[in-house]
């Protein structure tokens, strides 16, 4: 738990000081409950204890469990597999492979050192592509590891210490990923390691961005009651804004795309189905009154006027 001041001197002055302890905490908007990952008509999930379970999803037979024998720290994104391995970052900072058939661990990558903010949860998914594993988190940093042996092969701080929430997602040799406070979707070439663009939005971007043909589909928002919220439509190539739907509430979820239909769930209680070709070829207007309290203008030129 988290005290507040009062709280904690209250279990001080009980002398019950040695059971309190500082947890690794999550707001609202950042917490996640690990997605399974289906392999081989197998169901991979984390768990709030340290856990990966296997069931197979035919007969509910649990047929794979390790344990990182940290029973506090909750693995709370989706796993991924890669050549008989099984990936997963848990919540105080520690990234696992683990091998499939003898369950037992190949490396662990300890993301502390390098850590930009003091609580280091991994948050987002995992992305796996030429045998590289590609992950962030509240660190603000993204990973780029070796899938063999856990060397880190390259990463890329934030500037300003701002948390990855978003993604990864790969399309060829792009990948994409957004950030929480900076409100930025960033591009990089997986191949150079350089960042080609950022492109700001109106909110934090929590799920993983859906690439579709030449297009980035993300959703936004800010905290779980404020009414901001988006999908924004994002030419993948230059990173400019195409188009994007205000829903004035936060989406928390990941997009999906099924032919022309764009699905997604908000904060609002509302499960969404929107048409993907209406969107990129509706006019994109340049100035958007969403709210009393967030007015955008565009750019304004000073002159001595």
């Amino acid at each position: 738990f988290q005290a507040e001041d009062g709280i904690r001197d209250l279990v001080r002055s009980r002398g019950l000081g040695d059971v309190y302890k500082r947890q690794n905490q999550y707001d609202a908007w950042d917490c996640f409950h690990s997605s399974p990952i289906i392999v081989d008509s197998v169901a991979y999930v984390g768990s709030e204890r340290g856990q990966v379970i296997g069931v197979n999803i035919n007969s509910g037979e649990e047929v794979f469990r390790i344990d990182t024998g940290d029973d506090g720290v909750g693995i709370r994104t989706k796993p991924n597999v890669y050549d008989g391995k099984i990936y997963f970052g848990e919540c105080s900072g520690i990234f696992y492979c683990y091998d499939l058939s003898t369950e037992l661990m190949v490396w662990s990558y300890d993301t502390n050192p390098e850590k930009l903010w003091p609580d280091p949860a991994i948050l987002t998914d995992i992305a796996i592509k030429d045998s590289l594993v590609y992950f962030g988190g509240r660190h603000s940093i993204l990973f780029a590891l070796n899938a063999e042996t856990g060397v880190r092969e390259w990463k890329h701080a934030s500037p300003t210490n701002q948390w990855i929430l978003g993604g990864p997602a790969i399309s060829d040799s792009l990948l994409f990923i957004g950030s929480s406070n900076q409100q930025i979707l960033h591009s990089f070439n997986i191949e150079t390691k350089n960042l080609r663009w950022t492109t700001h939005v109106d909110g934090r971007i929590f799920g993983v961005p859906f690439i579709d043909g030449d297009y980035v589909f993300i959703g936004t928002g800010m905290e779980v009651d404020d009414n901001i919220g988006s999908i924004y439509v994002i030419d993948k190539l230059s990173g400019e804004v195409v188009n994007k739907y205000a829903v004035n509430k936060q989406i928390h979820s990941s997009l999906k795309i099924e032919g022309d239909a764009i699905y997604f769930g908000s904060r609002n209680n509302y499960v969404y189905s929107i048409g993907k070709t209406a969107l990129i070829n509706s006019p994109y207007s340049e100035i958007n009154f969403s709210s009393p309290e967030n007015i955008q203008v565009g750019s304004i030129s000073n002159d001595t006027t």
